[in-house]
C-alpha cells in the first residue's frame, strides 16, 4: 500500500512560551519551511571508453578523406550507368558535366534520368582562385582540389586500410573487453521494440534517464552492421595487387596507425578535463596528425606503382617511425602527470 500523502510545508509548531513581557509573535509556517533548495549537478556518463573515442575519431578522419579522395575518382569521369559497362550504348543516368554556348560561355549542368538541371557554380563548372574549371565536384570538395586521378587512387587506398586495419582493431577490443555482448548485441526485448524506436526517432523523442545511458536497438543494429557488413565489404571489393609487396604494407599500415594511435591518446589526456574536450579533441588531432597523412599516401602511391621504388617507401617509412617514436614516448612521459594533477 502506497504512503499518505503529505503536505510540502511542515506542521507549524506552537509558539514557545516568552520569558519576558510582552506579546509573542505567532511563527509562520512559511518562515519554518525546510533548508533552501540546492540545484543538483547534471551528472556526467561517459558512455564510451578512451579506446572507443580514439578509434571513433580516427574513422571520422578515415571515412572522411576517403569520400573527398572518391569524389575526385569520380570527376573522371562523372557519369553513372545502368549494369556493368558504360560501352552498351544507352545513355547514363546521371551526369555532371559542363558545356559552351554559342557565344562562348561556360554553364555547368547535372543531368539525372534524362532530366537536366542548371548547376554551374555547384556541379559541372565551378570557379576557384578567380578561374572557372570544368569538373563534376567542386575543387573544394574534392582531395587533391583539382583533377589528379593517380594521387586521389593513393589518398582513398591508404585510408581505407587504416579504416580497415582500426576496424579490425576496434573489433577485436569489443570482444575482448566483452563491450559486444554488454553493450551492442541486441536483446529479444530490443528486437521486439524495433517500431517504437523509429517512431520515437521520427519524431524526435529522445530517451531519458537510465534508458539515455544504454544504446537503443536502432544504434546496435548500426554498429554490428559496420561491424559484420561495411568492414568485410572494405577487404573483398579491393581489386589492388597490394599483397604482392606484403611487407611493405604490413609497414605502412603498422605505423600509420600507430601514429594516429599516439596522438589521439596523449591530446586525449590533455583534454580530459576540459569542458569542450569533445569539440577542441578533433579541431587539434587533425593538424597534428598532418604528416602521418602526407607520409602514409605517398608511400601507398608509391607502393601502387607498376614497379615500387623502394627508395622512396622506404624514405616515407623513416618519417613515419620518427612521427610515433617522438609521439609514442611523449606520450608515455606526459600521460601520468596529465591523469594524475
Amino acid at each position: 500500500m502506497d504512503p499518505p500523502l503529505t503536505s510540502a510545508l511542515p506542521t507549524p509548531e506552537p509558539a514557545a512560551r516568552s520569558t519576558t513581557a510582552g506579546p509573542v509573535a505567532p511563527r509562520s509556517p512559511i518562515a519554518a519551511a525546510a533548508p533552501a533548495r540546492t540545484s543538483a549537478a547534471p551528472e556526467l556518463y561517459r558512455r564510451h571508453a578512451l579506446p572507443v573515442r580514439i578509434m571513433h575519431w580516427i574513422n571520422v578522419v578515415a571515412l572522411t578523406l576517403m569520400f573527398m579522395s572518391g569524389l575526385q575518382i569520380f570527376n573522371s569521369h562523372p557519369a553513372l550507368y545502368w549494369g556493368a559497362s558504360s560501352y552498351t550504348g544507352r545513355p547514363a543516368w546521371l551526369e555532371i558535366g559542363a558545356r559552351q554556348d554559342g557565344q562562348g560561355r561556360m554553364s555547368g549542368y547535372t543531368r539525372v534520368l534524362g532530366r537536366e538541371f542548371t548547376t554551374t557554380g555547384i556541379l559541372g563548372l565551378s570557379t576557384d582562385d578567380g578561374r572557372a574549371y570544368a569538373q563534376g565536384f567542386p575543387s573544394w570538395l574534392t582531395v587533391p582540389s583539382h583533377q589528379w586521378l593517380s594521387m586521389a587512387r593513393s589518398w582513398h587506398f591508404f585510408f581505407a586500410w587504416i579504416f580497415l586495419v582500426n576496424g579490425l582493431c576496434y573489433v577485436l577490443y569489443v570482444i575482448g573487453s566483452r563491450h559486444l555482448a554488454r553493450d551492442l548485441w541486441p536483446t529479444r526485448l530490443d528486437i521486439r521494440g524495433i517500431g517504437a524506436s523509429i517512431v520515437d526517432h521520427l519524431r524526435f523523442r529522445h530517451p531519458t534517464g537510465e534508458a539515455a545511458k544504454r544504446y537503443n536497438v536502432l544504434q546496435k543494429f548500426a554498429y554490428l552492421s559496420v561491424i559484420f557488413v561495411l568492414l568485410p565489404l572494405v577487404a573483398l571489393l579491393f581489386q589492388e595487387n597490394f599483397f604482392a609487396h606484403p611487407f611493405w604494407l604490413a609497414g605502412i599500415l603498422l605505423t600509420g596507425t600507430i601514429g594516429f594511435a599516439a596522438v589521439g591518446t596523449l591530446f586525449a589526456a590533455m583534454l580530459v578535463r576540459a569542458r569542450s574536450r569533445d569539440v577542441l579533441l578533433p579541431v587539434l588531432l587533425y593538424p597534428i596528425t598532418v604528416p602521418v597523412i602526407i607520409a602514409g599516401v605517398r608511400a601507398t602511391a608509391a607502393l601502387l606503382e607498376p614497379q615500387p621504388d623502394a627508395g622512396i617507401i622506404r624514405f616515407w617509412l623513416a618519417l613515419l617511425a620518427c612521427f610515433d617514436v617522438v609521439f609514442v614516448t611523449l606520450a608515455l612521459w606526459t600521460f601520468e602527470p596529465l591523469m594524475t594533477d
